[in-house]
């Protein structure tokens, strides 16, 4: 795969007055491809109703990266929040992530 990311995995703390935030830990790098073409129709509809840009991420079949993570393309800076993951079953050879930029 011709780029690479970083995941950042989410992990929220209480804040002491009720609240929760939120803070990002790198947890690992991957080789990947990013690609803005080639995406379900249902999903380029639902990314323009919250004016959004979708991608679609393909990373190696045993990547750890979940719905919430954070990706982040080391070659172009660009950071992505996964929306959701597309796993096969049998014969998986990758993962596709489906995220959109985080601005």
């Amino acid at each position: 795969m011709p780029e690479s990311c970083v995941v950042w995995q989410p992990a929220k703390t209480t804040d002491g007055m009720g609240g929760e935030t939120v803070e990002y830990t790198w947890t690992h790098s991957y080789p990947c491809r990013v690609a803005s073409n080639g995406i379900p129709q249902q999903y380029l509809a639902a990314a323009k109703l919250m004016d959004r840009t979708a991608y679609m991420v393909t990373l190696p079949y045993d990547a750890d990266v979940k719905d919430g993570d954070h990706l982040e393309i080391v070659l172009t800076g660009l950071t992505l929040e996964v929306m959701g993951v597309v796993r096969g079953v049998t014969w998986q050879t990758a993962i596709r992530a489906l995220c959109q930029k985080v601005d």
